[in-house]
């Protein structure tokens, strides 16, 4: 399994080598690392587990090249580069379709009105990984540093949507009240949920300092929901 692993990661590298500083190579170690702890817990086909993670992100990748963080990538595309990957790491065909199931659940969120039925125990323990690494000190440094590739101000005065979108909000902090800060109840396992409370405890006292800090005044504190 190393070595397939090790051939992975080799293959994605040149994909993932930091043109997007959110979602880099880094940030595949640090969620592989994290689903294969949510593994000794939740059990699961740790090759299907670790092979999903280091291509998880592969739409990434494709908005990327299209310049646009809002482009409709169909899942055939993703799949086309999530098996050519594999295929050249070496992986058994067998797992081919499972990891594409897999990768195709990692963006599966109930508060933008997705149900959470997962198809395999591996593609509910590489979401809840990917989601932890939002969480937490890296959520905040990862958030600060993708808002501000993106060109997106610290703070600025409006509401939060209801339902999540992706691609470009108001500012970083609206991206946690309308993203960051709902994961925690968004997780599938025990194991990330017991996570997810933790780095979402660090997060909520984080926004609390910034916005005193900030010395922001009643009336955009309420246009924000209490990240509580």
């Amino acid at each position: 399994m190393d070595d397939l692993i090790a051939a992975l990661r080799g293959e994605v590298s040149g994909d993932f080598d930091g043109d997007d500083p959110g979602h880099d190579l880094s940030h595949l170690d640090r969620v592989c690392r994290l689903a294969l702890k949510l593994r000794e817990e939740e059990g699961g086909d740790p090759l299907v587990i670790a092979g999903t993670c280091y291509v998880h992100d592969y739409h990434r990748v494709i908005e990327r090249r299209r310049g646009s963080s809002r482009a409709a990538v169909d899942r055939a595309v993703v799949d086309e580069h999530v098996v050519a990957a594999l295929d050249r790491a070496g992986f058994p065909t067998s797992l081919v379709a499972t990891i594409c199931d897999c990768v195709a659940f990692t963006d599966r969120y109930s508060f933008s009105g997705h149900a959470l039925d997962a198809p395999s125990v591996e593609a509910a323990i590489v979401r809840d990984a990917d989601n932890l690494d939002a969480l937490g000190a890296i959520g905040v440094a990862r958030a600060f540093i993708f808002g501000g590739a993106l060109g997106e101000p610290i703070w600025a005065e409006g509401d939060a949507k209801e339902v999540y979108e992706a691609g470009p909000t108001t500012s970083i902090v609206h991206h946690f009240h309308e993203k960051l800060l709902k994961l925690k109840d968004d997780m599938i396992t025990a194991a990330g949920r017991r996570l997810a409370a933790e780095r979402h405890d660090f997060m909520v006292a984080f926004l609390d300092e910034l916005m005193a800090e900030w010395a922001v005044s009643s009336r955009p504190r309420d246009e924000l929901p209490d990240p509580r």
